[in-house]
């Protein structure tokens, strides 16, 4: 899993679609529980949605469904290479 460029209307729109999960200015997760798994960072069964970032130059996207957990370890390691 990795992030992948989105555009700052894309970004916008599912921003404004639903309630986000997880906000913290920048950064957030959109979408409906429905799909669960395993985490690759907790191993815990956890619920998966969309996450979106705004790193200060780009708009990204998640390049699958990730939860919670995953999406922080994505930024961290997004923070680190930029």
């Amino acid at each position: 899993m990795t992030l992948i460029p989105t555009t700052e209307e894309r970004y916008e729109e599912m921003l404004e679609i639903l309630p986000p999960i997880a906000f913290d200015g920048n950064n957030f997760l959109v979408g409906e529980p429905f799909t669960h798994r395993v985490c690759s960072v907790t191993g815990n069964f956890s619920a998966t949605y969309d996450g979106y970032c705004f790193d200060g130059e780009h708009y990204l996207v998640t390049d699958q469904d990730v939860t919670r957990a995953e999406f922080k370890k994505l930024l961290l390691k997004n923070q680190e290479e930029n």
